[in-house]
């Protein structure tokens, strides 16, 4: 098949506009594939966001725990100390009554 002047005349205004259509759609292709690369790292960054916040609530949680452990702790203390405390005035207050039970001793010479 042989190409005429006239087919020559036509062919080469088409052929621009057929290579500017192919470059479009390559460009659309690599813009495609670079758009999908930027919401793939949005998407880590998102996940690694997620994960250090799910890392800073362990860590208040666990601060958090250790300090009611803490508290606890003092409490349990502060209670074992009023314990004692009450324990040694009721010690006193009993053997005081006890004191008071006991009748008293009067010498009487005659």
């Amino acid at each position: 098949m042989s190409i005429k002047p006239v087919d020559l005349q036509v062919m080469i205004p088409k052929m621009t506009e057929v290579a500017r259509i192919a470059g479009i759609e390559n460009e659309r292709s690599i813009l495609a594939s670079q758009q999908g690369n930027n919401n793939t790292k949005e998407m880590v960054k998102a996940d690694l966001k997620e994960v250090r916040k799910k890392k800073d609530v362990q860590k208040v949680n666990k601060i958090d725990k250790s300090n009611q452990d803490d508290q606890n702790k003092n409490s349990k203390k502060g209670k074992r100390q009023s314990r004692d405390a009450e324990s040694s005035s009721s010690n006193a207050q009993i053997a005081k009554k006890e004191k008071e039970k006991e009748p008293s001793k009067i010498d009487i010479k005659l």
